[in-house]
């Protein structure tokens, strides 16, 4: 069971549970399914799409994406979804 915790990303927003909550339930659906593909177009994609919502949040997932870290935002998804 991963703990609530915030991830911090390289002094950017810390990426929360809570902070992905805030975007639309459909745009968190693609952007799970992008990852779990580990489709890195797909999730960029999304990544623009949510940018346009909140932009810090955008970069801290463009990070993730960018680093190859699907495993930090499959565990963040997951726990948005519960």
């Amino acid at each position: 069971v991963y703990e609530n915790a915030q991830k911090p990303v390289s002094g950017r927003v810390p990426l929360t549970t809570e902070t992905l909550a805030a975007l639309p339930n459909a745009l968190l659906v693609e952007f799970y399914e992008a990852v779990d593909r580990l489709d890195l177009d797909d999730a960029n994609r999304c990544i623009e799409q949510i940018r346009r919502q909140n932009g810090p949040i955008a970069d801290a997932l463009a990070e993730l994406v960018n680093d190859y870290r699907f495993d930090i935002l499959q565990d963040l998804l997951e726990e948005v979804s519960r």
